[in-house]
């Protein structure tokens, strides 16, 4: 198998942690937390749309490098949300 063309990224970091690989299938999603692809091997059990990575250590290793990472759906709810006010006040200002 030409494991270059490994194309899930959670596949890609287990074949560098594991020589033996265990999946590798074609991503089918972008998890709405850390932005990455991921296959149907590695999904949440818990949550649609999130990988099962471990997202608190992802985020803490690489939030000031990357925008758009959140730790949880909540964090990521409460981001969204203070954001739409922001522009809001700026769309609103704007008007008057």
């Amino acid at each position: 198998m030409d494991y270059s063309k490994i194309e899930c990224n959670v596949c890609k970091k287990m074949l560098s942690r594991q020589r033996t690989p265990k999946y590798f299938k074609t991503p089918e999603r972008i998890c709405i937390l850390c932005n990455k692809t991921y296959c149907d091997a590695y999904k949440s059990a818990l949550e649609e749309n999130v990988c099962e990575i471990n997202h608190e250590t992802y985020y803490r290793k690489h939030f000031r490098k990357k925008n758009n990472i959140f730790y949880s759906l909540e964090h990521r709810t409460q981001t969204i949300e203070k954001d739409l006010k922001e522009f809001s006040k700026l769309f609103n200002g704007r008007d008057r």
